[in-house]
């Protein structure tokens, strides 16, 4: 929704004729580094300065598994200690490059993807209730400021 726009010529000076294709993934080597996601369907994608596509071999592991792994705490941890950067964390290649994932046999990703695909519907909704609560609990914040300040209500504090 917030995606800009390029003419053709950055997009193939961006791309270097590398293909963004749904199902790869996008991942931030920089602000924020660690950070990734899955070329969704229907967009034709430019990369942008400092962002990493990884080509995934759908015949070895599904790309939902490899971003799965991208965000398990112990490929996370190596990236916060792998980083650089006194004011912005940044990753170099080949940290990227040597980063170790679990490829599951191709039997059991199908379960594992559905797994990981409800885990994170799960989560987003969790998050879209929790925003949601946030701002009614503003939004009666703001009622019980008013009140009290108009005298529709008492506020007084004893001394002690």
């Amino acid at each position: 929704e917030a995606a800009l726009l390029v003419d053709e010529a950055v997009y193939h000076a961006r791309n270097r004729g590398t293909s963004v294709e749904e199902g790869d993934v996008l991942f931030a080597r920089e602000a924020p580094a660690g950070e990734a996601c899955l070329v969704p369907v229907g967009r034709n994608l430019c990369l942008g300065q400092r962002t990493v596509l990884l080509k995934v071999d759908r015949t070895r592991i599904a790309p939902e598994l490899v971003l799965a792994n991208l965000y398990s705490q112990g490929v996370q941890d190596r990236f916060r200690v792998e980083m650089h950067g006194s004011t912005v964390g940044n990753l170099r290649l080949p940290v990227i490059r040597g980063t170790v994932i679990v490829v599951p046999p191709t039997s059991e990703q199908a379960g594992l993807v559905k797994d990981f695909v409800e885990g994170i519907a799960r989560i987003d909704a969790l998050i879209e209730k929790a925003e949601e609560f946030i701002v009614l609990a503003k939004e009666r914040r703001a009622a019980l400021i008013t009140a009290a300040v108009t005298g529709q209500i008492d506020v007084i504090r004893e001394a002690s």
